[in-house]
């Protein structure tokens, strides 16, 4: 699924937790539980929040509004001005 060691192992965690223990650990190696039986037909299996994917979407939308908003300020100021001089202008102001 293209998940990296820890963001599986967070996934895997949430099966092998109360209520539903649908994976038994054994050591090192895990097991499917034939035990486990459940009365639903459907069960929601609590998702791992992946609090660095929601850090790192967050920080760049702020950085984005902060640009945005620098760029902003700088043309009020200045009305016209070349592209360059304008990203220079962006970048020693952030």
């Amino acid at each position: 699924m293209g998940f990296d060691e820890e963001t599986c192992k967070k996934n895997l965690a949430s099966l092998l937790g109360k209520p539903f223990s649908i994976l038994v650990r054994s050591g090192d190696k895990l097991s499917v539980n034939f035990k486990f039986k459940s009365n639903q037909r459907r069960i929601n299996f609590p998702v791992p929040v992946l609090e660095e994917t929601v850090k790192k979407e967050k920080i760049t939308q702020d950085r984005s509004h902060a640009v945005d908003a620098c760029i902003v300020r700088i043309m009020k100021s200045r009305k016209k001005m070349n592209f360059d001089d304008l990203r220079l202008d962006v970048i020693t102001i952030m």
